[in-house]
Protein backbone atom coordinates (compact mmCIF):
# COMPACT_ATOMS: atom_id res chain seq x y z
CA UNK A 1 0.00 0.00 0.00
CA UNK A 2 1.30 3.38 -1.05
CA UNK A 3 1.27 5.59 2.08
CA UNK A 4 3.90 7.98 0.47
CA UNK A 5 1.25 10.88 0.63
CA UNK A 6 -0.17 9.92 4.50
CA UNK A 7 3.81 10.19 5.33
CA UNK A 8 4.36 13.11 3.58
CA UNK A 9 1.83 14.79 4.82
CA UNK A 10 2.59 14.35 8.64
CA UNK A 11 6.04 15.51 7.55
CA UNK A 12 6.57 19.18 8.79
CA UNK A 13 4.84 18.82 12.61
CA UNK A 14 1.66 21.10 11.35
CA UNK A 15 -1.33 20.02 13.11
CA UNK A 16 -3.76 18.29 10.72
CA UNK A 17 -6.24 21.23 10.58
CA UNK A 18 -3.62 23.63 8.76
CA UNK A 19 -1.98 20.83 6.38
CA UNK A 20 -4.21 20.53 3.19
CA UNK A 21 -1.82 17.20 2.25
CA UNK A 22 -2.96 15.53 5.87
CA UNK A 23 -6.73 16.33 4.64
CA UNK A 24 -6.04 15.46 1.10
CA UNK A 25 -4.69 12.18 2.06
CA UNK A 26 -7.72 11.13 4.77
CA UNK A 27 -10.12 12.11 2.54
CA UNK A 28 -8.09 9.80 -0.61
CA UNK A 29 -7.85 7.27 2.42
CA UNK A 30 -11.89 6.99 3.21
CA UNK A 31 -12.63 7.68 -0.53
CA UNK A 32 -10.43 4.32 -1.36
CA UNK A 33 -11.91 1.67 1.09
CA UNK A 34 -15.25 3.23 0.31
CA UNK A 35 -14.66 1.92 -3.57
CA UNK A 36 -12.87 -1.01 -2.38
CA UNK A 37 -16.66 -2.29 -0.47
CA UNK A 38 -18.71 -1.64 -3.72
CA UNK A 39 -16.53 -3.09 -5.91
CA UNK A 40 -15.98 -6.22 -3.74
CA UNK A 41 -19.76 -6.30 -3.52
CA UNK A 42 -20.12 -5.51 -7.33
CA UNK A 43 -18.10 -8.38 -7.92
CA UNK A 44 -19.96 -10.77 -6.27
CA UNK A 45 -23.21 -9.40 -8.04
CA UNK A 46 -21.45 -9.74 -11.47
CA UNK A 47 -20.18 -12.98 -11.33
CA UNK A 48 -23.00 -14.63 -8.80
CA UNK A 49 -25.90 -13.23 -11.33
CA UNK A 50 -24.87 -11.46 -14.86
CA UNK A 51 -22.04 -14.06 -15.17
CA UNK A 52 -23.44 -17.42 -14.62
CA UNK A 53 -24.95 -19.05 -17.30
CA UNK A 54 -28.22 -21.37 -15.79
CA UNK A 55 -26.11 -24.22 -16.62
CA UNK A 56 -23.10 -23.52 -13.96
CA UNK A 57 -25.97 -22.49 -11.76
CA UNK A 58 -27.04 -26.23 -12.04
CA UNK A 59 -24.56 -28.54 -12.95
CA UNK A 60 -22.17 -27.35 -10.21
CA UNK A 61 -24.37 -29.12 -7.27
CA UNK A 62 -23.76 -32.44 -6.84
CA UNK A 63 -27.42 -34.36 -7.50
CA UNK A 64 -27.82 -32.52 -11.21
CA UNK A 65 -29.34 -34.26 -13.38
CA UNK A 66 -28.87 -32.27 -16.58
CA UNK A 67 -27.40 -34.42 -19.37
CA UNK A 68 -23.99 -31.41 -19.20
CA UNK A 69 -23.56 -32.65 -15.93
CA UNK A 70 -23.19 -36.42 -16.98
CA UNK A 71 -20.01 -35.35 -19.41
CA UNK A 72 -18.35 -32.65 -17.23
CA UNK A 73 -18.35 -33.22 -13.04
CA UNK A 74 -20.09 -31.32 -10.47
CA UNK A 75 -17.22 -30.59 -8.84
CA UNK A 76 -15.79 -29.16 -12.18
CA UNK A 77 -18.31 -26.41 -12.79
CA UNK A 78 -18.72 -25.55 -8.71
CA UNK A 79 -14.73 -25.37 -9.20
CA UNK A 80 -14.99 -22.77 -12.30
CA UNK A 81 -17.50 -20.90 -10.33
CA UNK A 82 -15.74 -20.04 -7.04
CA UNK A 83 -12.51 -19.66 -9.07
CA UNK A 84 -14.05 -16.72 -11.28
CA UNK A 85 -15.13 -15.32 -7.66
CA UNK A 86 -11.67 -15.67 -6.03
CA UNK A 87 -10.25 -13.72 -9.03
CA UNK A 88 -12.39 -11.38 -9.39
CA UNK A 89 -11.76 -10.19 -5.72
CA UNK A 90 -7.84 -10.45 -6.61
CA UNK A 91 -8.89 -8.22 -9.70
CA UNK A 92 -10.74 -5.77 -7.49
CA UNK A 93 -8.03 -5.68 -4.26
CA UNK A 94 -5.31 -5.45 -6.97
CA UNK A 95 -7.10 -2.48 -8.36
CA UNK A 96 -7.15 -0.73 -5.08
CA UNK A 97 -3.28 -0.92 -4.80
CA UNK A 98 -2.38 -3.69 -2.41
CA UNK A 99 0.25 -6.16 -3.08
CA UNK A 100 0.63 -9.62 -4.76
CA UNK A 101 0.94 -11.47 -1.63
CA UNK A 102 -1.99 -9.55 -0.33
CA UNK A 103 -3.81 -10.49 -3.39
CA UNK A 104 -3.38 -13.95 -3.82
CA UNK A 105 -4.29 -14.71 -0.24
CA UNK A 106 -7.73 -12.85 0.16
CA UNK A 107 -7.94 -14.50 -3.86
CA UNK A 108 -7.63 -17.92 -2.73
CA UNK A 109 -9.45 -17.62 0.99
CA UNK A 110 -12.36 -16.11 -1.54
CA UNK A 111 -11.75 -19.61 -3.86
CA UNK A 112 -12.20 -21.61 -0.80
CA UNK A 113 -15.29 -20.22 1.18
CA UNK A 114 -16.99 -19.67 -2.04
CA UNK A 115 -16.89 -23.57 -2.94
CA UNK A 116 -17.89 -24.20 0.45
CA UNK A 117 -20.92 -22.16 0.95
CA UNK A 118 -22.27 -22.57 -2.82
CA UNK A 119 -22.14 -26.78 -1.80
CA UNK A 120 -23.55 -26.20 1.15
CA UNK A 121 -26.26 -24.58 -0.64
CA UNK A 122 -26.38 -27.29 -3.17
CA UNK A 123 -26.82 -29.80 -0.46
CA UNK A 124 -29.56 -27.72 0.73
CA UNK A 125 -28.37 -27.28 3.99
CA UNK A 126 -29.41 -23.76 3.67
CA UNK A 127 -31.10 -21.57 1.74
CA UNK A 128 -30.29 -19.23 -1.21
CA UNK A 129 -30.98 -16.07 1.35
CA UNK A 130 -28.15 -17.53 3.64
CA UNK A 131 -26.13 -18.86 1.36
CA UNK A 132 -25.76 -14.55 -0.36
CA UNK A 133 -25.95 -13.39 3.29
CA UNK A 134 -22.46 -15.75 4.20
CA UNK A 135 -20.80 -14.68 0.71
CA UNK A 136 -21.34 -10.89 1.85
CA UNK A 137 -20.15 -11.64 5.13
CA UNK A 138 -17.03 -12.85 2.96
CA UNK A 139 -16.73 -9.58 1.15
CA UNK A 140 -17.11 -7.62 4.53
CA UNK A 141 -14.44 -9.70 6.44
CA UNK A 142 -11.74 -9.09 3.14
CA UNK A 143 -12.90 -5.27 3.75
CA UNK A 144 -12.14 -5.63 7.58
CA UNK A 145 -9.12 -7.36 6.83
CA UNK A 146 -7.81 -4.86 4.11
CA UNK A 147 -8.87 -1.89 6.18
CA UNK A 148 -6.93 -2.02 9.01
CA UNK A 149 -3.51 -2.08 6.80
CA UNK A 150 -4.67 1.16 5.52
CA UNK A 151 -3.25 3.84 7.78
CA UNK A 152 -5.30 6.66 7.34
CA UNK A 153 -3.67 9.34 10.19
Amino acid sequence: MNRAPIAAAMNGGLSPEKNDDYNRALTQGSTMLFALLFFLMASHALVDYALQSETMASCKCRNCDSPVAKSVPWYYWLTAHALLHGAAVGAVVRWCGFDWNTVAALALAETVTHWVIDFGKCQQWFTIHLDQALHLICKLAWWGILARSVSLV
